[in-house]
């Protein structure tokens, strides 16, 4: 028998649409030849489809009337994964999701269950572009525009992560494992907006990724969520490192089973722009690592971070940081490669690729000290730069690369 799940009255099984209120019991005399649902169709007497709005290997996502409260619209996601597991997972973390209240967050408002097995979740539709759109209309991101979006899902993640039931005070951090620029959008409020809760899970350390909501987005799923592997708050800052690799370059970074079975690697993103900053690829190339104990290990480590990329140091004055620089070459440079003879370093202050400063410095085999001949200067006062630093020992042939946080030039 189908028991509707809005009249809760018996049907026959199999039945199409139930007999006393005729909600739709089964969907599979309403499917397109892809397998979605048919626009038009009216979920539980209550969420008419408009429009589909994307699908894949987790599920679709359908815009939807609401009937009950007119002009509101919503969005409804159905899950393909429907084993008896999933389905006990989704009900339980579905009741989790829609308790959870954050600016950077999309509200989930409803869930339920067809008796031929679907399983689905409701959303607020938020209004807005997301981010692989905007890519896709002007192509990469500028840096600093880049790491701010970042930043504020970084911050929707922390809160996930360290997420407590108001009902039972206990802690019950919650793993998105999807993140990627499909999934965030930026609002008319200004605000980038998590949109897609569709395949979060409790955070069980005994429970492995194919339990329950299951599924991998090449290129910004981590190794661990393939296969039986244990999913944690690392998982999520892996794909934060591959969205702003994505944001910044306008490609997919290699997927993580590749980078291990055939030794594929990531390629450097400056590599596709140059703009971008050593620090920022640095923080990309940390987050992404393979192993999760090397990442940084909280969204909250890797937003602080991303805040030093965008707060400049203050009223710097360039003589003071080239007077300073020897300092750190001595650290960088070892006795034997000075030893080996004259090793020239090239300092160059640039603007996102404009260069305004340039000098040489050279350290002698013979004296374990730097001298710093007088610059070449030309910083507009009030203006922000970041700095690069690139040597070149003569016996080797390639450069070393090291990046300090923006600074502000000094007014004079």
């Amino acid at each position: 028998m189908y028991k509707c799940p809005v009249c809760e009255k018996d049907n026959r099984a199999g039945a199409g649409f139930c007999a006393h209120c005729q909600c739709v019991l089964d969907l599979r005399k309403s499917r397109r030849p892809d397998g979605t649902i048919m626009i038009g169709t009216v979920l539980v007497t209550r969420y008419r489809l408009v429009k589909l709005l994307g699908a894949g290997g987790f599920g679709a996502v359908y815009l939807a009337d609401d009937n009950r409260i007119q002009g509101r619209r919503v969005a409804v996601k159905e899950s393909f994964d429907t084993s008896p597991g999933a389905r006990r997972q989704f009900e339980r973390e579905a009741q989790l999701l829609a308790r959870l209240d954050h600016p950077q967050l999309v509200d989930v408002n409803d869930y339920f269950a067809l008796p031929s097995e679907e399983l689905f979740l409701v959303m607020d539709y938020v209004e807005g572009e997301s981010l692989r759109e905007m890519l896709d209309r002007s192509g990469p991101l500028p840096e600093n525009q880049a790491v701010e979006y970042v930043k504020q899902v970084c911050e929707a993640l922390e809160y996930m992560h360290t997420w407590v039931d108001p009902t039972t005070g206990q802690r019950a951090p919650i793993i998105h494992r999807d993140i990627k620029p499909d999934n965030l959008k930026w609002t008319p409020q200004g605000r980038v907006v998590v949109i897609d809760l569709g395949i979060a899970k409790v955070y069980d350390p005994k429970r492995p990724t194919t339990v329950g909501a299951k599924g991998v987005a090449p290129g910004f799923s981590p190794l661990e969520q393939y296969g039986k592997g244990l999913t944690d708050a690392r998982s999520d800052v892996y794909a934060l490192g591959a969205t702003l690799y994505c944001l910044l370059t306008g490609e997919i970074p290699p997927e993580a089973t590749d980078r291990v079975v055939n030794q594929t690697p990531v390629p450097p993103p400056r590599q596709f722009n140059p703009a971008v900053s050593l620090q920022t690829a640095r923080v990309i190339e940390k987050a992404m690592q393979l192993q999760a104990r090397d990442r940084y290990q909280s969204a909250k480590e890797m937003r602080q971070k991303l805040e030093r990329v965008l707060t400049p140091i203050p009223n710097a004055d360039p003589e003071d940081l080239v007077t300073n620089l020897p300092q750190l070459l001595k650290k960088e440079l070892s006795p034997a490669s000075i030893k080996g003879g004259m090793t020239q370093a090239k300092l160059r202050i640039t603007n996102r690729g404009q260069g305004h400063f340039s000098g040489e410095i050279t350290v002698s085999k013979f004296a374990p000290w730097f001298s710093v001949p007088n610059p070449w200067i030309d910083c507009p006062p009030g203006q922000t730069v970041t700095v690069d630093i690139h040597i070149a020992p003569q016996k080797y042939s390639a450069w070393r690369d090291f990046s300090f946080r923006p600074i502000t030039i000094k007014q004079r």
